[in-house]
């Protein structure tokens, strides 16, 4: 019964570690597919942020138009102080508005760029940890066959077995080729 149990055990031992193997590549490359797509999104969020903020600046000009337009038609002088100080204060505006919606932009492309540094970090510690599950169940199954079925150590008896000698032995008495 051991001749066949052995090899059962053996390829049992193999199948695991190498799905265990498995699960660590797929582990690894589910990550690496994961940071790519927050790679994209971080992109598409700066090019989000960057037309958000040149639509901040179109306003700004309308904004502008519309002050010049009004101040025409109230007979105000364009190099009026007041005039200078509401034209300064909506570009001021105008320009704090493009730079808040870039940082938010930018903001959220760093966040999700740091996520996707942890996605491939998560995968590349997976994918070691699954080499050593799969070494260590390669270990632990070498150790229960020597524990079984003996390595040529010594055991309590202070004798040592090896495979087939006793089988050998046996079919050599009883054919008569040896022994008593």
């Amino acid at each position: 019964m051991a001749s066949v149990a052995v090899p059962l055990f053996v390829a049992g031992s193999l199948v695991s570690a190498s799905s265990t193997l498995a699960a660590g590549e797929a582990a690894e490359d589910a990550a690496n597919y994961e940071a790519s797509q927050l790679r994209r999104n971080a992109g598409n969020a700066r090019a989000t942020s960057q037309r958000a903020a040149s639509e901040e600046k179109r306003n700004e000009r309308l904004a502008q138009s519309r002050l010049r337009a009004v101040s025409a038609a109230s007979g105000a002088s364009a190099s009026d102080a007041t005039m200078e100080d509401l034209t300064a204060d909506i570009a001021a505006e105008g320009e704090y508005r493009a730079l808040s919606r870039l940082y938010e932009g930018e903001s959220a492309a760093q966040g999700m760029e740091a996520q996707a540094e942890g996605a491939i970090y998560e995968g590349k510690a997976k994918k070691k940890a699954s080499q050593l599950n799969a070494a260590g169940t390669l270990l632990s199954s070498g150790s229960t066959l020597l524990q079984k079925y003996g390595g040529g150590g010594a055991s309590a008896g202070g004798t040592s077995t090896s495979f087939g000698t006793s089988d050998r032995t046996n079919y050599n008495v009883r054919a008569g080729k040896g022994g008593m």
